[in-house]
């Protein structure tokens, strides 16, 4: 079997701590198959040492110069189309005109990354051009293969925050219409998520796949940590302090449940004080974490004893934090949103309504 050669396009991967607890395992099993020739980040900082991807791997740095005949063919074959096709969508979702013009500019910041991707390729020779997000970089990967009409296939992975209509600031994605028709194959890690798409797009049903994320942890066998002695109980949170995660729900139901309860947060919290505030008082020991390194919070649940990992969002893909607490053996209690239902059924937890209200989730905990 001849090898193909893929680029890896990232936010920050290998650079610092993004994408690592998706990639470094899925990297291992690329390199099974392919030839990880580049990969190239949006951001860059220290290159982490600990990452699987050892290979050659580049920050994307903007180049700002376009010949006249390539902007012709711009406007022409990717602006005017699209102009065409999405300004109704402006008009019915009454979108500000700041918000227009941010969307333009995203269209001349493609174009720029497409033209580095064309250099890449002059250089190299590549089979696959392979996104880990449905954003800039597939983006740019589609307005090349427009442009300079190659061979080079465009596949990319969809995540939630690239598809929920809740987190576009416009109400909707207006790039995705020539994301769907332009890449070879978009691959969703929750089949909730592309059964939604396949009723948007089934002209495009054949590009659509379903292949989940996972963790190894390389705990062949668990050690069965043993509940501590006492009668205090052990929850654990991994989320960000943001509204969307619903942590204050999480508060209040374990304040209700009148239970010792020692309650481990991990996680950016800039809003900690509101939780705080609202457990002063109960029977439940707050401890703020803070943000973790994946290796060290991974390391951490091999060697603890939680009774639970909560999730309340009322937003998900498939959070790979319950991945991980489930490969540790921890159960999870959380909230029915997203994919997060094909993760936690009888085996891994209780899976609760995503409206549930505090009374109710203290009864689901106690």
């Amino acid at each position: 079997m001849i090898r193909k050669n893929l680029v890896l396009l990232t936010k920050g991967y290998p650079f610092g701590f993004s994408e690592a607890s998706f990639l470094d395992e899925e990297i291992k099993i690329m390199l099974e198959n392919h030839n990880i020739i580049l990969s190239v980040a949006i951001n860059g900082g220290e290159r982490r040492s600990e990452r699987s991807y050892k290979g050659e791997s580049l920050v994307y740095q903007p180049n700002n110069v376009v010949s006249l005949g390539l902007k012709f063919k711009f406007y022409i074959k990717i602006v005017l189309p699209f102009l065409l096709n999405i300004f109704p969508k402006f008009m019915v979702n009454k979108t500000s005109s700041q918000n227009i013009k941010h969307v333009l500019s995203q269209l001349l910041k493609y174009l720029d990354m497409a033209i580095y991707l064309e250099r890449i390729r002059g250089s190299r020779r590549v089979d696959y051009f392979y996104s880990y997000w449905l954003d800039h970089w597939n983006m740019a990967a589609c307005f090349h293969k427009i442009l300079f009409k190659t061979e080079v296939q465009v596949i990319s992975r969809a995540h939630r925050f690239e598809l929920v209509k809740e987190t576009s600031k416009l109400g909707f994605f207006p790039f995705h219409p020539i994301q769907f028709k332009c890449s070879d194959k978009i691959v969703f890690i929750s089949t909730t998520l592309r059964d939604h798409y396949l009723s948007l797009y089934p002209a495009f049903e054949d590009k659509m796949l379903f292949h989940p994320l996972g963790v190894k942890n390389g705990v062949k066998e668990l050690n069965g940590n043993d509940s501590p002695e006492g009668s205090e109980y052990r929850v654990v949170c991994i989320s960000d302090i943001k509204p969307i995660k619903n942590l204050e729900l999480v508060a209040k139901a374990l304040r209700g449940t009148g239970l010792k309860i020692s309650w481990f947060h991990f996680g950016a919290s800039k809003d900690n004080d509101i939780l705080l505030n609202m457990l002063r008082g109960s029977s439940v020991s707050y401890h703020n974490m803070g943000f973790w390194e994946n290796e060290k919070l991974q390391e951490f649940l091999q060697n603890s004893f939680f009774h639970f990992l909560i999730n309340t969002s009322r937003s998900e893909g498939v959070p790979v934090s319950m991945m991980e607490a489930i490969s540790c053996g921890i159960p999870i209690v959380a909230t029915n949103v997203g994919g997060v239902n094909e993760l936690v059924c009888d085996e891994t937890g209780i899976l609760v309504e995503g409206d549930i209200d505090s009374s109710a989730l203290t009864e689901v905990i106690k």
